[in-house]
């Protein structure tokens, strides 16, 4: 079980969002009437605040940002957590959802992961546990490409000492 990955979420787009509320010269806790257009915008609802809002309409907000050209981290959402906003109760992920979207350059090493994983008997929480130890990042698929060949070369490896085929 993934514990507390909306907290997890939470937090990573909080850093995100504040961080490019201030490169614009605009930092939220000062210009929360001014962002109002902004957050109704990315939500498609009228908002009270950031914290009114969806992991999936801060989602689409960060992507806002995105495309004007910020540099901002934007973590995948599991399935279940698009819904989750902050003030709802802590909701824990069963280990077998993976996020909806995985970019296209990482996604032939996650499903080659999830294959190794499947045939080992193992959860993915087991390859979620060797991001965190080896890495310092909460969920696999959060790992930069390089990351994530390292840890198939785990998984790999020891598919090859305990008897598994590659």
């Amino acid at each position: 079980m993934a514990k507390g990955a909306a907290n997890i979420i939470y937090g990573k787009q909080n850093k995100s969002l504040h961080k490019a509320f201030s490169s614009s010269g605009m930092p939220y806790s000062a210009n929360r009437v001014w962002w109002q257009p902004v957050l109704k915008e990315a939500a498609g609802r009228q908002v009270a605040g950031l914290s009114d809002m969806t992991l999936g309409e801060r989602y689409k907000l960060i992507q806002h940002f995105q495309k004007k050209g910020h540099s901002l981290h934007n973590p995948r959402i599991y399935k279940g957590l698009w819904g989750w906003k902050k003030g709802d109760p802590v909701v824990v992920v069963a280990s077998a959802e993976r996020p909806l979207e995985v970019p296209s350059e990482k996604q032939p090493m996650v499903d080659k992961i999830g294959a190794i994983l499947a045939e080992q008997k193992k959860p993915w929480s087991y390859a979620d546990g060797i991001a965190k130890k080896r890495f310092k990042v909460q969920v696999v698929e959060w790992l930069r490409v390089e990351d994530l060949e390292k840890v198939m070369q785990m998984l790999i490896t020891y598919n090859r000492r305990h008897g598994g085929e590659d």
